[in-house]
């Protein structure tokens, strides 16, 4: 018998597992005879690239839901060691085994947002890298029909990758809904934040000309060259002086991302 064990609960873990099954299935194997595992913290898979969106309890799918049709195990748990030369990882968790032997280890446990930097304020910052986290942005702005600060609608988004300039385009609409529910949508303003000089740095120049034209589209307001300096519930201060009456603030982590893999191998 061949053990595949593959660890994390995202797109590439399942892809990872189903790829597995299909060799197993091209090799005229059967499931006896090559078992492949997937484990993960969580039963559901959370579609994670549509967290910026409206209703982010919905972006989930069960995972036995596409793990069962295609005959592979899964373990609810979390892989807190590896042992090379052994062929085995130690599984923590509810109904984990304590220990899973493998001949083949496939880690896709993802990536996370590098933390924004400790600015004064830090602590007001919110992101949509994971599923409370952006849960606690749609609450946040739930409040804000019932704040009676300037900036109750407004928005400053920190980063101008893929994830910034969803989360902004798409704030436009979240907040504007919002606004409609107290007659005040001429109230909303998004404005986009980027270090560099230019909007998108890591896309090159290509889609540029695109991206800004989708930005004035959406009514977005890009400040460039520049970033945040302190935050508090009610103010953004830029390093470069400029004050936004902001009571919403979303880092999306303009340096990139980290994996989430850590410890012992």
């Amino acid at each position: 018998m061949s053990d595949v064990v593959v660890v994390g609960g995202g797109f590439a873990a399942v892809w990872s597992a189903a790829a597995a099954v299909r060799a197993r299935l091209e090799a005229g194997r059967s499931a006896d005879e090559i078992v492949v595992t997937l484990v993960a913290p969580s039963s559901d898979m959370v579609i994670r690239p549509r967290l910026y969106e409206e209703d982010p309890g919905s972006m989930t799918v069960p995972l036995d839901d596409v793990l069962g049709p295609i005959g592979v195990r899964r373990v609810r748990g979390a892989v807190t060691s590896v042992d090379p030369a052994a062929g085995r990882v130690s599984v923590t968790g509810e109904d984990a085994p304590g220990a899973l032997a493998y001949d083949r280890l496939v880690l896709a446990t993802g990536s996370r947002l590098v933390a924004p930097p400790p600015v004064p304020g830090v602590e007001y910052f919110h992101d949509v890298d994971t599923m409370p986290s952006a849960r606690a942005l749609e609450w946040h702005l739930d409040q804000r029909v019932r704040s009676l600060g300037t900036g109750r609608f407004t928005a400053v988004v920190v980063g101008s990758g893929f994830v910034g300039l969803e989360v902004a385009t798409e704030l436009v609409e979240r907040l504007g809904r919002r606004a409609d529910a107290v007659d005040a949508r001429s109230k909303v303003r998004v404005v986009l934040v980027e270090r560099a000089d230019v909007v998108g740095p890591e896309l090159g120049g290509g889609p540029r000309p695109a991206v800004l034209d989708a930005l004035r589209e959406a009514g977005v307001e890009l400040v460039l060259g520049t970033t945040v300096a302190a935050i508090d519930d009610r103010t953004v201060a830029l390093d470069d002086g400029t004050h936004l009456d902001a009571e919403t603030v979303v880092w999306v982590g303009a340096c990139g991302l980290m994996g989430r893999s850590t410890g012992s191998r």
